[in-house]
């Protein structure tokens, strides 16, 4: 009798199909008149889970193990910040987890979601809910799946993977920063959850790229950022360049259309975001890299010494992204050691001097002093007699004592 009462009150709590969305974003004011509600069936349900007995899900029967579902979709649905919770609601859905993990013995809500009999139960509520044209009429129901999804771990993933792709696309490829922005934060949980012979079914993986590819294009430096996070880690999992590393494939596409806008763009917030993923897809890059060499440290030294209001947080990108640039395409070292130097050096000289060309923070000018000691040092290991020949002539150079304390701190180049 207790789960029936619970299965009508979380009936009530999760929220219907509403036509408006389709064409706009859901805000406050749609809700406004639904919260207080909520807030009145959130406590029924409190005070019926709190009455429930202890339970064990493979001794449950059909109706019970439906009604414990439908609190979980309850909690998901309530779980973050949305126009249609209250502060009340996100607290009551944690203080229902925590009591349903207490009663069903769970050390974490994780256990319960990943329950085989619930979880079926909990993708048969939501996924045929995200059909693409109507999917956005249930905001509710999307945070629910993402909330979900962002909870399965291997080996569970592979087995649901057709399920959850299709709907995990949908979100990703909508017009809605907000919703863009967690499509890529789904896939990347997707991406490193699954093995490469999973994600290569059925060409998933093309599927993925082909729209991830487009994103890089958008005027949302966030969405940038996300969608290069996402790229990297498909990158990673399925493209590494092991047999033919010179072979240009679809890492290389990407990296010429994100070189290509960091070249031209003049907006701060962009540039920022760029050189951020500048960064994060060089980690996810090969010695392949050595094909666009000239290219990414002609990038990466506009970006080291134009002023961009961080306070020098560009900048400590930038250099990051020049030392691992380094490591992945040391046996170009000597080739570009001219290059490389003169980067280092400039900005060494830019930072030291007594009217620093790159207002920064002092925490940041030090770790971008240690970023440049750490490059030295790798270029010295990698082209010494080239380093040592080209550092001839700096003694020239008017530069203060900080300058040459840090090249004296590198045996290497004296």
């Amino acid at each position: 009798m207790a789960w029936v009462a619970i299965q009508e009150v979380s009936e009530r709590l999760i929220l219907p199909k509403q036509d408006q969305f389709e064409d706009r974003p859901c805000c406050q004011e749609d809700f406004s008149a639904l919260i207080p509600e909520i807030d009145r069936n959130f406590r029924a349900l409190l005070d019926d889970v709190n009455n429930l007995p202890h339970f064990s899900i493979e001794t449950m029967s059909t109706e019970e193990k439906s009604a414990l579902a439908s609190i979980v979709l309850v909690c998901g649905e309530h779980s973050a910040e949305k126009p249609w919770t209250s502060n009340f609601s996100i607290e009551s859905s944690i203080n229902i987890s925590l009591m349903l993990c207490k009663l069903g013995n769970f050390s974490k809500l994780e256990e319960l979601i990943l329950n085989p009999i619930i979880l079926k139960i909990l993708l048969n509520s939501l996924c045929p809910k995200m059909e693409p044209y109507s999917w956005k009429c249930r905001p509710a129901t999307v945070q629910c799946f993402g909330w979900v999804v962002l909870k399965i771990v291997p080996p569970t993933f592979g087995e649901v993977l057709p399920r959850i792709f299709p709907a995990n696309l949908v979100i990703l490829d909508d017009w809605e920063t907000e919703y863009k922005i967690f499509g890529c934060q789904l896939m990347v949980h997707l991406i490193n959850n699954v093995t490469k012979a999973e994600l290569q079914r059925q060409q998933f993986d093309d599927v993925v790229f082909d729209i991830l590819q487009k994103l890089v294009y958008e005027r949302e430096a966030v969405i940038v950022v996300e969608a290069i996070k996402c790229i990297a880690a498909l990158v990673i999992k399925v493209d590494h360049k092991y047999n033919q590393p010179f072979e240009i494939g679809r890492y290389d596409n990407v990296l010429k259309i994100l070189l290509f806008q960091m070249e031209f763009e003049q907006g701060l917030e962009l540039r920022r975001a760029y050189v951020e993923s500048l960064l994060l897809y060089l980690e996810a890059g090969s010695v392949s890299l050595i094909l666009w060499s000239q290219r990414i440290l002609r990038v990466i030294s506009e970006y080291l010494m134009i002023e961009d209001a961080s306070g020098g947080a560009s900048q400590l990108l930038a250099l990051k992204a020049l030392l691992v640039f380094l490591k992945k395409t040391w046996p170009r070292a000597n080739s570009n050691a001219n290059q490389t130097l003169t980067i280092v050096l400039r900005l060494l000289l830019g930072v030291t001097k007594r009217e620093p060309c790159i207002i920064m923070k002092k925490d940041v000018k030090c770790q971008i002093l240690d970023l440049i000691k750490e490059c030295l040092q790798l270029l010295s290991s990698l082209a010494p007699v080239k380093c040592r020949e080209l550092l001839k002539g700096v003694e020239q150079v008017p530069a203060g004592d900080e300058f040459w304390s840090v090249l004296n701190s590198i045996p290497e180049l004296k």
